[in-house]
This record gives structure tokens, C-alpha cells and sequence, in this order.
């Protein structure tokens, strides 16, 4: 219960934080709420994959520290329990959240990055008002844009390059210009200006002046559908297992690193419960001796965290650190085991000799 609060709590503050990504999407379209919707529910298992491990680990903390307040750990040695056995039910908690995690990690997740980035595109190739930004070049497909001043869909002081395939590419300038959107395809009137096409045979500039011309942004929608995938879209099997023969050894050990940061991942959270069970069983019953075991858990969960991260990243580099995140998740959490199974002396927490009780 504790963690489904702390989890709504925390979702919802970063929901509402990332949704503001796509509140300029929203403010001109005509269907923009249901746009807006879809992206913030498709930006959801993201959070999901962020928050979980850390929401545990807190209930897990308050959960503890909340037995040990009450001195019902007091009791349950006192009836006879071991530590193992107090600490076994949050474990298997958390064994279940990795689940979760994976199932999110591995289909969830690729396949929600795919349907913003493919909105987005949408969004962006329907709604160019939104997009089109005064003072540097804006790319369309073939067509770079470039704008003095925007005021909505009017334009001034507006250049156009056209370089489409098979074709000359050719220059057109306008004093002033209008955005258009029809049958889906986004469209730009310019009015009062030339257009100036180079003949490469013999160097000649052709210059044609008029008094209104139509350039359109896109030949329509479903050209946006191919496009590349960026290494946090694909599957799991795409990022560890398929060949790319036309892409280089630096980005293809960077997809090996963020298939096997994929897979890393849900195991933060039996890390940090792990972490969490250890300093709050362990912990004497006396006076402040609770928060001494909750900082102290806490700084060990950021520094399992942090090293990992840090290992995981520089694997886009150095193979072999992956290894050694891997090999510090498990052996940490080993230990944590260890000592609630009695298997390692517990020389951290009391002097040899002293009991519990």
C-alpha cells in the first residue's frame, strides 16, 4: 500500500512535469487534446521504469522503519524469528516489481518510444507553425526554411532552399509568407518575391520574380513513417541480437550498452530493497539508531545506482565495464542475502558477542 501511494505521488509529479514537453503541441491544433493524451499516456511506462525502484525502496524504509518504531522487530525476535525470515517478504515484493519492470522494459517501453517519436513527426510535419522557428533554418523533408519574423502563421523576410531528389535545387525569397494547411500537407504562400535557380552546365542564374507562389512542406504524411529509430526505440532483440552492417563499431557496442542497461535495470530495485532490509534489520534498537540505518541505506542505493549507471555508460566504449556492473549488482545483493541468512559476520552492525536483544 505504501508503495502504491509513494508511486502515484512521485508518477504524477513527473507526469505532469513531462507533459509540458508537449504543451506547445497542444496550444495549436485543432485536435490537440486527444494528441496531447496519447503522447503523455505513451510517456507513462517510461516513468513507470524511473520510479518503481525508487517508490520500493522508500516503502520499504517507511515499512521498517515503522516496525522498528513500534518495536514489533523487537518482538518478532523476541518470538523467535530470524532476520532472514523478517526481511524474506520485502524481497519477494521486490522480485515481483523487477517483473513488472522487465515486461516494461522489454515490450513496453521500446514500442511507447516509437508512437511519441511517430506523433511528434506527425504533429510536426501537419502543425509547422508550431515548429517553424524565426532565425535559423528549419528543416522540412527537402525543403529548408528560414524566417525573420513569425507572428503565428504570418511570415516575413522568408527563404526557401528546395533541393528535392532527381531535380535542380533551386532558391526562392519573399518578402512576406503564409502558412497553410490542406488536405494534411502544410504549405507555405509567398508572396512578393523571385525565384533563382543556378544552371550547373553553364553557370547561369535564373531569376524569375512573381507575385505569389505555393511551396508545399511535405508530399503528404506517410512519408514520415520512414525514418530511423533511435537506440531507445528498438526491441530488446534488436539492440543485442540483429546485425546492422551499415552502421560502425562505436554505435553498435552503444546499442549493446543500452540492451544490457535494459536488462540491468529492473534489478535496481531487489539492489536496493536488498540494501534497505540489511541496514533497518540490522539496525540496534536504540535511540536514533533508525535514522542512522536509513541514511546509511539510502547512501548505499545511491552509490549502487551511480556506479552502475557509470559502468553501464562507459560500456559504449569499454565492453568489459558492463561485465563489471553486472558483477556488482549481483554481488551486492548476494552479500545483502548473506548476512540476513546469517552466512557473513556481521561486523558492521555490533560488536562480536553482543545480542540483539
Amino acid at each position: 500500500m505504501s508503495a502504491a501511494v509513494i508511486s502515484s505521488i512521485l508518477i504524477g509529479s513527473l507526469w505532469v512535469i513531462q507533459s509540458l514537453k508537449f504543451m506547445k503541441i497542444v496550444l495549436g491544433s485543432q485536435e490537440s487534446f486527444f494528441a496531447f493524451f496519447h503522447l503523455i499516456c505513451f510517456a507513462l511506462p517510461d516513468l513507470l521504469v524511473i520510479i518503481l525502484p525508487i517508490t520500493t525502496f522508500i516503502a520499504v524504509l517507511f515499512v521498517y522503519n515503522k516496525l522498528h518504531t513500534d518495536r514489533e522487530l523487537l518482538s518478532s525476535f523476541a518470538g523467535g524469528y530470524s532476520e532472514w525470515e523478517i526481511a524474506r517478504p520485502a524481497l519477494g515484493f521486490s522480485v515481483g516489481v523487477m517483473l513488472i519492470i522487465y515486461g516494461l522494459n522489454i515490450y513496453i517501453v521500446p514500442w511507447s518510444f516509437q508512437q511519441i517519436r511517430d506523433l511528434e513527426a506527425r504533429l510536426k510535419n501537419s502543425l509547422p507553425a508550431l515548429f517553424l522557428q524565426e532565425g535559423v533554418f528549419n528543416n522540412f523533408n527537402d525543403v529548408t526554411i528560414y524566417v525573420n519574423e513569425k507572428d503565428g502563421a504570418n511570415l516575413k523576410g522568408v527563404l526557401a532552399y528546395i533541393h528535392k531528389k532527381g531535380e535542380r535545387p533551386y532558391t526562392i525569397m519573399a518578402k512576406e509568407g503564409r502558412l497553410l494547411v490542406k488536405n494534411k500537407i502544410p504549405r507555405i504562400i509567398m508572396e512578393d518575391g523571385n525565384r533563382q535557380e543556378l544552371n550547373p552546365e553553364n553557370n547561369n542564374l535564373t531569376v524569375l520574380y512573381f507575385d505569389q507562389t505555393l511551396i508545399p512542406l511535405s508530399d503528404g504524411p506517410q512519408k514520415l513513417i520512414n525514418r530511423p529509430k533511435k537506440p531507445y526505440e528498438l526491441t530488446l532483440e534488436e539492440l543485442l541480437y540483429d546485425d546492422h552492417p551499415d552502421i560502425g563499431t562505436s554505435y553498435r557496442q552503444r546499442l549493446y550498452a543500452e540492451g544490457y542497461q535494459r536488462l540491468l535495470s529492473p534489478w535496481y530495485v531487489v539492489g536496493f530493497v536488498s540494501l534497505a532490509l540489511v541496514f533497518m534489520v540490522m539496525a540496534k534498537f536504540r535511540r536514533n539508531s533508525q535514522a542512522l540505518a536509513v541514511m546509511k541505506a539510502t547512501i548505499g542505493a545511491l552509490l549502487l545506482q551511480t556506479i552502475c549507471l557509470s559502468l553501464i555508460n562507459m560500456g559504449a566504449h569499454l565492453w568489459y565495464t558492463i561485465v563489471l556492473s553486472y558483477s556488482i549488482m549481483a554481488g551486492t545483493i548476494l552479500i545483502c542475502v548473506l548476512i540476513l541468512r546469517r552466512k557473513i559476520k556481521r561486523i558492521f552492525f555490533w560488536p562480536k558477542g553482543q545480542k540483539i536483544l
